[in-house]
């Protein structure tokens, strides 16, 4: 599990692209959720009213007001965790240019029913910071004395008269591996997540009550550009998202009222009276019949939704053949490659333990015995003799002949036009002798591309596979 960055590290940031003048003098956006009424020019929902179907990432600013879960215990207790708004879109949200995420309120605070069972469950309740893709533990103490760190936000803490909660030094990333999150978010080639953060107030012993996070997807590979070194690993930096403020709520006002002086100060909207809770037993004819209205399109974008999400996971499963072209290792290229060669027209059988082989091929009367192989540079004779061998004990225990190949993608990290020769010399010479094959994953990609587009020639592709020693010909 990746860890945070020291206290008071420096965030990272990619240089933003330089936005057109129209783009700049557009009005912000802004979303408010958790409380209702904050002016014409703000979208606002309830908790309990927030539609399923809207996509926060279009907005430029969304305040999360979870102060109203501390004010009102019973929502919190019955509130349906799934109902918040998806991880996914708010990582489209704060990994996007010109945008803000604020959170108010303790980020320990947990909503949905007390998980059933008796005595000691492994399950928990939701906590409202679940949605980050990292976690930090909370301490609660009440204090009085703090010091604010970023005088964009005074405004704010001249309204707190004492905190109740600070962040403590255990902190990490929330997945050990982020490759899925990213892709859901639409980031590509990131494995790892990088959480920077400042205090914008801290204790008088150093202690954040609020923060300000910048995070960084980074992957774990030789340095291409920019590096940056996080104890003795070297990590890649791919993009970096815009600020996540965290604030506590202010006691002596609403977390309602919080949102009303943000938006003021902040973004310099004033927001009208506060509608009283008793003005919605006086609604009219034509109120209810665009709420009506509302309700329908709310339905069909529901719809909508979850055939854009089946739509998405299609994508995704008809992208991860791209992995042949730069993965390696056991868990990331094999399976791919199995599956690229059963769609190929072979049998393809798991191996029954690890360290014997990667699997056997079978396209009869042919059989062979693979190796799955990735490497930054040339198939290495160690990996010719390994399959060799891997098929001579497969002979003694079957009493079958079978042909050792290599599934092999050398120079993983080059872009396939730009790679050199995939069998180092004395590999590709003992290739020859020994009667062993290497299919490129690169080959693999190609013939998959045109058996989907209905040109593959299964038979001669596999004819060649067979027939080659040392590179297959096609």
């Amino acid at each position: 599990m990746g860890i945070f960055g020291r206290r008071g590290a420096k965030s990272v940031a990619v240089p933003p692209k330089v936005s057109t003048e129209r783009e700049r003098a557009r009005p912000k956006r802004i979303l408010v959720i958790g409380s209702e009424g904050h002016g014409k020019d703000v979208t606002s929902y309830s908790w309990d009213k927030f539609p399923e179907g809207l996509n926060v990432a279009d907005f430029d600013v969304v305040i999360l007001n979870f102060a109203t879960f501390e004010e009102n215990q019973p929502l919190a207790a019955a509130f349906p965790p799934e109902r918040l708004p998806a991880q996914e879109s708010l990582g489209r949200l704060f990994f996007a240019e010109r945008t803000e995420l604020i959170a108010i309120g303790d980020p320990s605070t947990q909503i949905g029913p007390e998980p059933e069972g008796h005595g000691f469950v492994l399950a928990s309740r939701r906590s409202v910071a679940d949605w980050l893709p990292f976690w930090f533990r909370i301490e609660h103490e009440v204090g009085s004395s703090f010091e604010v760190k970023d005088e964009d936000w005074a405004f704010y803490f001249s309204r707190l008269s004492t905190y109740e909660w600070f962040m403590g030094s255990e902190m990490g990333a929330r997945f050990q591996d982020p490759t899925h999150y990213f892709r859901t978010i639409g980031i590509t080639g990131a494995d790892t997540v990088r959480p920077f953060y400042k205090a914008l107030a801290e204790t008088r012993f150093g202690q954040p009550i609020a923060l300000a996070f910048q995070i960084a997807a980074g992957r774990f590979k030789e340095p291409l550009g920019l590096v940056v070194n996080y104890g003795d690993q070297e990590v890649e930096l791919v993009r970096s998202s815009s600020f996540v403020y965290w604030l506590p709520a202010l006691r002596e006002m609403s977390g309602a009222e919080a949102v009303d002086l943000i938006l003021a100060e902040r973004f310099r909207i004033s927001t009208e009276q506060r509608r009283p809770e008793w003005l919605d037993g006086y609604e009219l004819p034509l109120e209810e019949e665009v709420a009506d209205e509302i309700a329908a399109l709310e339905i069909e974008s529901e719809a909508l939704a979850a055939h854009i999400a089946k739509a998405r996971l299609r994508a995704e499963q008809a992208a991860a053949p791209r992995a042949l072209l730069y993965e390696k290792g056991k868990k990331e290229l094999e399976p791919v490659a199995r599956d690229a060669l059963r769609e190929l027209g072979a049998e393809v059988q798991e191996p029954e333990r690890e360290g014997i082989e990667d699997g056997q091929l079978l396209r009869p009367p042919d059989a062979a015995v693979i190796e799955i192989k990735g490497r930054k540079d040339q198939i290495r004779l160690g990996d010719v003799r390994q399959v060799v061998q891997w098929a001579a004990d497969a002979k003694r225990r079957d009493g079958v002949t079978y042909k050792p190949i290599i599934i092999g993608n050398p120079h993983c990290g080059t872009p396939p036009p730009q790679r050199g020769e995939p069998l180092a010399p004395n590999a590709l010479e003992y290739a020859r002798n020994a009667d062993v094959a290497l299919l490129t994953t690169v080959q693999i990609y190609e013939a998959l591309r045109r058996h989907q587009e209905g040109h593959f020639d299964e038979a001669g592709f596999w004819s060649a596979v067979f027939a080659a020693k040392g590179v297959v010909g096609l």
